[in-house]
This record gives structure tokens, C-alpha cells and sequence, in this order.
């Protein structure tokens, strides 16, 4: 007869039923940002309408540095998971939105080389309670 470790089954089974979550909050969220919160900003904006946002550039950490726009904060998707794949918990997500003295009220344009690292960070940021949200 096989002894089971309880423990680490109920540790396997929360993590199942926590990634299955996850999953289906994120789609619901983008389902909802597509729909209604996220606005398109238009390439030839009035510099002055850029200068009151706060601008993220969620590119990978090189491509930031080397090539992002001036005064972008770099904020790279991939951040936020492991390199398995593992989406970090809303505890440590918003610590990094905090270090980047992200308070929830600021209007921020969001943009990245491609449309898949933009609305994944532009999903973590309406999770988290940030409204204003434009993408780029």
C-alpha cells in the first residue's frame, strides 16, 4: 500500500485550482479591458497630453534599456512570472507596481514590442485596481 503525503497533495490540488483561476480572471479581465477601460492613444498626441502620464514600456528588461522611449519607466511583462511560466501573487504584483510608485490614480500609457507583453501588463495593472489606462 502506498503512503500519500497529504500535504503535498493538497499543495498540488491549491495549485490546480489557483493557476485555473488565475486563467480565468485574467480572460475575464481582458474580455472586460477590451471592452470598456482601455483607451488607444493616438501616435501624433500632443507632447504636452504625453507629459502628464506616466509612461510603461513592457518590452523585455534589454530591449527597454537600449531602445525605449524617453522618460518610459521599463516594466517588462515577463516580471511578473516565473520562468516556468508561474503568474507572481497579487502581493508581490503590487509590490512592484509600488517601487515603481504606481498609486492607482495616475493616467498611464502602456506600450511594448509586441501586443501580447502590452495587454498582459495592461491586465495585471486593471487587476490591481488601476483605471486610467491607455495603451500604446
Amino acid at each position: 500500500m502506498e503512503v500519500v503525503n497529504i500535504d503535498k497533495l493538497i499543495f498540488s490540488l491549491t495549485n490546480i485550482v489557483c493557476k485555473s483561476l488565475i486563467t480565468i480572471i485574467l480572460a475575464l479581465s481582458f474580455n472586460q479591458i477590451a471592452n470598456a477601460t482601455i483607451v488607444n492613444i493616438n501616435i501624433t498626441a500632443p507632447k504636452n497630453q504625453l507629459e502628464n502620464m506616466v509612461l510603461l514600456d513592457a518590452s523585455n528588461l534589454s530591449s527597454c534599456q537600449k531602445e525605449s522611449v524617453k522618460m518610459a519607466k521599463c516594466l517588462p511583462a515577463n516580471t511578473f512570472q516565473s520562468p516556468k511560466g508561474v503568474l507572481a501573487s497579487f502581493y508581490d504584483i503590487s509590490w512592484v507596481f509600488g517601487t515603481t510608485n504606481l498609486k492607482g490614480n495616475e493616467k498611464i500609457v502602456v506600450f511594448a514590442d509586441t501586443e501580447k507583453q502590452r495587454d498582459a501588463l495592461l491586465a495585471l495593472l486593471f487587476l490591481s485596481g488601476h483605471e486610467n489606462l491607455w495603451r500604446w
